[in-house]
């Protein structure tokens, strides 16, 4: 594993593409009903590569944009442009890194309000082929959801299928053409006690397959199932593994359910040290260990699950940014000259097992971090 700076880069939004190349949303100068306009670049670390998506193309992130793959060879973006008064094109492009071209593949109207009450918009891409659009109200509720068939130019509405009902509120790839979907909204959101939810490992192939020939008949792995007493506030990835919080309305417990993707084992933990379901964005295996990491008053620590015991703090002046397998990010801010009032902020990456040992420490202004393959990148303003 390598840790590579990225430096001087632009405020934005990283991610991977695949094992080679990270994608970078930055902010444009123009607007659209409110709506900030975006660059899209695509990133080669290693070579430090950069290179615009379809320049020509005004782009908006109103839909949010998931995949189901991390082996991909293309990217999806929308662009937004007024049609009447009250109604704009919303039009859906992909991009193909072979043949460096972006086509329309979707365009549809929407109502201007839709903007405005912030309805928002999920794209669930299953391969180059297939995607979802689902249409949410502003607390989460499902409003429309409809698969898109790109070659034969055709949408399946879903009406026999129980997606139709439940909605897709995550995808999470799980490795070739596996991924990992929950259905259904969260129920601590909606405050919904009659709606249902569950997880499901499906292949991505064989549901867009299953949809398109007879959507009563869909071929998963159900991995849990919601209950009147139960909700999935959290779902998760980290190190391979599935993890998500099972929370019980009526004994006010949290469960923290572990799944290897590779081996099917799931373990359950009791978590002690949730006080708000967020909390569960700060929980990461580290060495196939499940740890939680909790905020105190002067420090941050990690609570090893299997023990319910603190085997791992961060100094006071430490500001946690980013978790990789058993490598963390700081930030924290020095005098470098006691006579120079003002601090200077550094980044520095530690080992979990060794927090008094930096592997890195750099005088910079932290950006973000993403991954590409086994690699940590690190991006700097």
């Amino acid at each position: 594993m390598d840790i590579k700076l990225m430096k001087n880069s632009e405020k934005g939004i990283f991610f991977p593409v695949n094992d080679r190349l990270l994608m970078q949303i930055t902010d444009d100068n123009y607007q659209y009903q409110g709506l900030q306009g975006k660059k899209y670049f695509i990133l080669n670390a290693a070579t430090n590569e950069k290179a615009e998506v379809a320049s020509q193309i005004k782009k908006y992130n109103f839909c949010r944009i998931r995949y189901a793959c991390n082996e991909k060879n293309y990217i999806f973006f929308t662009s937004m442009e007024s049609v009447t008064e009250s109604k704009t094109s919303l039009t859906v492009y992909r991009f193909m890194f072979e043949s460096n071209e972006s086509e329309a593949v979707y365009s549809m109207e929407i109502d201007n309000s839709d903007i405005s009450d912030e309805i928002r918009y999920y794209i669930y891409v299953m391969d180059s082929n297939y995607f979802f659009i689902q249409k949410q109200d502003k607390d989460n509720r499902l409003i429309d959801i409809f698969m898109h068939d790109i070659n034969a130019d055709s949408d399946n509405d879903l009406s026999d299928t129980f997606v139709n009902e439940m909605g897709i509120y995550k995808v999470i790839p799980a490795g070739g053409n596996n991924c990992i979907i929950k259905f259904g909204a969260d129920r601590m959101k909606i405050r919904d006690s009659k709606s249902s939810e569950k997880i499901a490992l499906l292949n991505c192939k064989q549901f867009v397959s299953e949809i398109s020939f007879n959507g009563s008949m869909i071929t998963l792995e159900e991995l849990d199932k919601s209950d009147e007493s139960t909700t999935f506030p959290y779902i998760k990835a980290s190190a391979g593994k599935i993890i998500y919080s099972k929370y019980n309305f009526k004994s006010q417990s949290e469960e923290i359910v572990i799944y290897d993707t590779t081996t099917k084992i799931k373990q359950v933990r009791l978590n002690n040290n949730v006080e708000h379901a967020m909390d569960l964005s700060f929980t990461y295996i580290i060495n196939d260990t499940p740890y939680i990491l909790k905020r105190e008053e002067k420090s941050t620590c990690f609570i090893n699950l299997n023990t319910q015991k603190t085997e791992y703090r961060l100094h006071s002046d430490m500001k946690f940014r980013y978790m990789f397998n058993d490598i963390v990010v700081v930030t924290r801010m020095k005098h470098r000259f006691f006579f120079i009032k003002k601090p200077s902020e550094y980044i520095e990456v530690y080992r979990v097992s060794e927090l008094h040992h930096p592997m890195l420490s750099t005088k910079a202004e932290y950006n973000s971090c993403s991954e590409s393959g086994d690699d940590l990148i690190i991006f700097t303003n």
